[in-house]
């Protein structure tokens, strides 16, 4: 049923993304490498990808608004970061094809720490509970 539940409001949440992301890239710190000082990537890969998803508290399926929403690359170098906003949608722009650590943290609760891989020109991360 929370399944459900949360579907149904990624639904309904979910057409806000591309108008909450653009908002999102305005306002994001984006600390990158520029292509020179990225390894195995080439130029036209770089600052092309997006990263959504949504960030609900496992006991009762609610977003959680401003979780902090970090990826950093192989060496541990921050790429970019975000918060959610008041329905836990997250969007991180301007990622290139790669292998990456996601990481959300929010205060009282565990960090969720994931290994990704970003291809194409949008990578959904879909649900990602927190406990």
């Amino acid at each position: 049923m929370k399944k459900i539940l949360a579907l149904i409001v990624l639904t309904l949440v979910f057409g806000m993304a591309s108008a909450y992301s653009m908002e999102m890239n305005a306002s994001k710190e984006n600390i990158g490498k520029n292509s020179n000082e990225m390894s195995g990537v080439s130029a036209q890969n770089i600052w092309q990808i997006s990263v959504t998803g949504q960030i609900v508290n496992l006991q009762d399926y609610l977003p959680i608004n401003s979780a902090l929403v970090t990826v950093m690359d192989q060496n541990g170098n921050v790429i970019s970061r975000n918060i959610s906003n008041q329905n836990g949608i997250f969007a991180l722009n301007g990622l290139c094809v790669g292998k990456y650590t996601l990481k959300v943290s929010y205060p009282g609760h565990k960090d969720i720490i994931s290994a990704i891989t970003v291809a194409g020109s949008l990578t959904d991360m879909g649900v990602i509970e927190v406990e």
